[in-house]
């Protein structure tokens, strides 16, 4: 396995995870991970555990904000401890709390989900290259200078 630089059409440099495959007479290159920027797969393993970790913390702290704006509803507006999704009727001061509340607890769903997706393609980068080389990534040092 190696890292091959590419460039994107305005000039960014982003880093792939490629492994050669020999299939009959000829030799395939195949991508293992994209990397982004990342100059090896160590530092694209900490960058990623680092973003994961900081999208976690969002989607706990929008939580504690949707939670607030819930007690800070009368107990009328929330029936059954459920609280309703904004509807273009009724009240407008209902609704504008409604709508503060779900977009919080939205905002931490799809901050969950991106860290998901991340924590996913981590363990897929981790499975590539432990089956491939046979080590953790901490282990080894890639290096796209080299």
């Amino acid at each position: 396995m190696f890292i091959r630089a590419k460039s994107d059409r305005h000039g960014h440099r982003r880093n792939q995870l490629v492994r050669s495959v020999r299939t009959g007479g000829a030799v395939h290159q195949q991508i293992v991970a994209y990397l982004g920027d990342a100059p090896s797969v160590t530092a694209a393993l900490r960058r990623w555990r680092t973003r994961i970790a900081s999208l976690r913390q969002r989607a706990a702290e929008l939580r504690t904000a949707a939670e607030r704006f819930r007690a800070q509803m009368p107990q009328v507006w929330v029936q059954d401890g459920v609280v309703p999704r904004p509807s273009r009727f009724g009240m407008r001061a209902a609704n504008k709390a409604f709508g503060m509340y779900w977009s919080a607890w939205a905002a931490a769903e799809r901050a969950d989900r991106a860290a998901d997706r991340l924590q996913r393609r981590l363990d897929r980068l981790r499975d590539a290259v432990e089956h491939e080389v046979g080590t953790t990534p901490d282990d080894i040092a890639f290096d796209a200078s080299a």
